[in-house]
């Protein structure tokens, strides 16, 4: 089954091609998926260039991706998005992922560990509220 669909890339290219503004809104997690991404801007870039259409986005989050426009007010002004800085952001952010999972396969004890003290601490803080009432 294919998560994306036979034809969205000609839907998105339709879109695109009716459009006097091309918005990217992807948010943070979007940037996880950064070969769809990659594969978006491409056909995007390509819709856009030729008619001098800037990307635009409705902000940055603090790792460079486009805001998703779900938390953000109605009145949100578009502004410049650059790709390249978004890629460079997003390497980053999946490298720290990819180390973050690279160090919990290393160090399974430590992780066991530290998740046990995490539920002890809520089941001491569960029972102390519980006491409160």
């Amino acid at each position: 089954m294919d998560p994306i669909g036979s034809d969205t890339n000609r839907y998105i290219m339709e879109a695109a091609e009716r459009a006097d503004k091309v918005v990217v809104a992807w948010g943070e997690f979007g940037a996880t998926y950064h070969q769809r991404v990659d594969d978006v801007l491409k056909l995007l870039i390509a819709h856009a260039q030729p008619l001098a259409l800037p990307l635009q986005c409705l902000g940055k989050t603090q790792n460079g991706c486009p805001r998703h426009p779900l938390y953000l007010a109605r009145s949100t002004p578009l502004v410049p998005y650059d790709h390249q800085e978004t890629r460079a952001s997003a390497n980053i952010m999946i490298d720290s992922l990819k180390q973050a999972f690279d160090y919990a396969a290393q160090q399974p004890e430590a992780i066991q560990a530290s998740i046990a003290a995490l539920i002890m601490k809520a089941l001491d803080q569960n029972g102390a509220d519980s006491q409160d009432t």
